[in-house]
């Protein structure tokens, strides 16, 4: 429910307010409240730092904790091969998107601004995993082609060395039998060029 605080301050001061409060050594009381907004150039009664300070600095907190766990998990799952960077983008725009959708103005409007916005991020997010997916199977594919290629190679060079081997063994054989005549080296010879 938004406030006079809220209501009053442009959108960098009251970031700036929240982050002066979230300095202070515990939970702040109501007059470091009036004081810090007195800073910032309002002047608020001890009812109106009570509920700035339990509506917005303490829903400021929540997202900040839902914030700091989704990183932590996303980035556990990242380490742990569970997860990418990209399911990461795709679930804090999911939980951003939820959180505008709750945020709304007193007559029960969400910020249609920030709705927005979380919406071409998840089309981003959604761009980029089709992308992802497109890639990774071109790879495969070019994976695929090598691995064929690789096989056909090794079999023309176990191909190569058994034909190597046999004209060796001819050789040998002729060498044992008195020598190679004419006609069995003309023909070793020609077959050794055909490797």
């Amino acid at each position: 429910m938004p406030n006079k605080i809220e209501n009053t301050l442009p959108d960098d001061e009251l970031q700036q307010l929240l982050a002066d409060l979230r300095a202070l050594a515990g939970r702040p009381t109501l007059k470091q409240v009036q004081a810090a907004a007195k800073k910032h150039g309002v002047d608020v009664s001890l009812m109106g730092a009570k509920s700035f300070r339990d509506n917005t600095f303490e829903a400021h907190l929540q997202r900040l904790r839902r914030g700091k766990e989704m990183a932590e998990a996303i980035t556990g799952a990242v380490r742990e091969g569970n997860g990418s960077a990209l399911d990461a983008a795709e679930e804090i725009a999911a939980q951003e998107l939820l959180d505008a959708l709750t945020d709304v103005d007193a007559e029960g409007r969400p910020n249609i601004g920030n709705v927005s916005k979380i919406i071409v991020n998840l089309r981003i997010a959604a761009s980029s995993r089709q992308d992802t997916a497109r890639k990774i199977s071109e790879t495969e594919a070019k994976l695929r082609v090598a691995e064929e290629l690789v096989k056909k190679l090794r079999d023309q060079a176990e191909e190569r060395d058994r034909k190597k081997a046999e004209l060796l063994a001819r050789v040998e054989s002729a060498k044992k039998k008195g020598g190679l005549t004419k006609e069995t080296l003309a023909k070793i010879e020609q077959e050794a060029k055909l490797l």
